[in-house]
């Protein structure tokens, strides 16, 4: 029998028990560990203050859709003044999303050709990319700074 890992096993059961709505593959890839690590990082990283304000704000690396509005909400349950401090510490305008790294990405990485074909082909390379160099560096990689994203 074919022993599986929890990461490999969850993405299969999502694939296989979405029949209702569609599910992409770069939703099934949002539960790599890279991603992980760039959603828990970024909520760390401090942008520059800006002119006229006290403090920085920070990033928020979505890495599937939706986080962003339920960790703004907290699920319902956030009060408006709540709400009010999320946004100032994590504005809509420092949201990342993966498809959107993963675009940045493909094309500095020098193949616009492939960033062009649609958001799957795009991301599909982006990850395989990305895979190799987790398994060859993860210990290294954990340490990857999410700025040369921001940037």
């Amino acid at each position: 029998m074919d022993s599986k890992t929890s990461e490999e096993i969850v993405p299969d059961i999502a694939r296989y028990a979405n029949t209702q709505n569609k599910v992409s593959n770069s939703d099934f890839f949002s539960n790599h560990p890279f991603h992980r690590k760039m959603a828990t990082k970024s909520t760390k990283l401090i942008a520059p203050v800006i002119a006229g304000q006290l403090r920085g704000t920070k990033w928020f690396y979505e890495r599937s859709r939706g986080a962003y509005e339920s960790a703004k909400r907290k699920t319902g349950r956030a009060t408006k003044s709540e709400i009010k401090a999320f946004m100032l510490e994590f504005p809509a305008h420092q949201k990342m999303d993966k498809l959107g790294v993963a675009k940045t990405s493909v094309i500095f990485d020098g193949d616009p050709h492939i960033a062009v074909r649609g958001q799957e082909a795009m991301f599909k390379h982006f990850a395989d990319k990305i895979q190799p160099s987790w398994e060859d560096n993860q210990f290294t990689f954990k340490n990857f700074s999410i700025k040369s994203y921001v940037a």
